[in-house]
């Protein structure tokens, strides 16, 4: 608390989420955790700029239309939960351009803070849990690169990699994903139709 009264970013938003999830010995206090939270979202610390979208929807009467600005505010100063979250909510919204936009974000973030030790800026998650996640982004962007489509050009060789990355991270969903991509690109390089292809129409277009 003390360092929060001297206007440290990182501690008033610990006294934020504090108050808010009735944790660390502080009591549950929506008011007392919009204020911490708004002290330091106003030195543009992401993760308390998250955690206030998060507030915001928790009200009686949600403010969805604020949430989604300070999601966006928070993933663009490098959130992975925001960004998470905006992927989730474009690809709902069929919008997936922006989709995508915010899974290559999320997945260059996620890459980062995947092996870090816990810190201040590190996702209070196992690394398992941050593999899954990893995996599932990994996986939408292989696709995205596979169809050629969300604003991406066709790249095998893209769509090769992330498929490797989903299933590195235990996401065996992406093992017929990939058996496809190898036989595509063998096909491109050597020429004729590959061996052993596949028998499924899920991802061959």
């Amino acid at each position: 608390m003390k360092l929060a009264e001297k206007g440290i970013a990182w501690a008033q938003s610990d006294v934020g989420r504090g108050y808010f999830n009735g944790i660390r010995d502080y009591p549950v206090d929506k008011k007392e955790a919009f204020k911490w939270l708004s002290l330091a979202a106003e030195q543009r610390h992401a993760p308390a700029i998250n955690n206030l979208a998060v507030w915001y929807n928790s009200e009686t009467k949600p403010d969805g239309l604020k949430e989604k600005q300070l999601r966006i505010e928070a993933a663009n100063l490098g959130n992975s939960e925001s960004q998470l979250y905006l992927t989730e909510m474009y690809r709902r919204d069929d919008e997936n351009p922006k989709a995508i936009v915010y899974a290559t974000l999320a997945y260059d973030t996620l890459q980062r803070e995947k092996n870090c030790s816990y810190d201040r800026e590190c996702l209070p998650q196992k690394d398992k849990d941050k593999s899954w996640v990893l995996g599932r982004i990994a996986l939408l962007l292989g696709e995205s690169f596979y169809y050629g489509d969300s604003g991406n050009a066709k790249s095998l060789y893209r769509a090769k990699h992330y498929f490797e990355v989903t299933i590195k991270e235990g996401n065996g969903n992406a093992c017929y994903y990939l058996a496809v991509t190898l036989c595509q690109l063998s096909e491109a390089q050597y020429g004729g139709k590959a061996q052993g292809y596949p028998q499924s129409n899920v991802l061959v277009k």
